[in-house]
């Protein structure tokens, strides 16, 4: 990922992994994704077309997946059983 930042992307990226990051960890109505968009537009000055373009970029670049191999889910299914 250290080579993916440079000057001239650096708030682009911090914009769309702090938005990434309330989609994922955080159950939000559409009202607060846009007060947290226009948010992030204010504070890192960046435009939301930008910010909403390099957000798959950074899923990219995080190498999200979504698709989890069987033996990474089957000991929190197991766990689950138990309880």
């Amino acid at each position: 990922m250290q080579e993916k930042i440079s000057k001239a992307n650096r708030k682009l990226l911090a914009g769309s992994c702090l938005l990434l990051a309330a989609k994922f960890n955080d159950d939000m109505r559409r009202e607060k994704v846009k007060e947290l968009i226009e948010t992030i537009e204010d504070k890192l000055r960046i435009s939301v077309k930008e910010l909403l373009k390099f957000e798959f970029q950074a899923v990219v670049a995080l190498q999200f997946d979504l698709h989890i191999p069987q033996w990474e889910v089957l000991p929190h299914v197991k766990r689950l059983e138990i309880e």
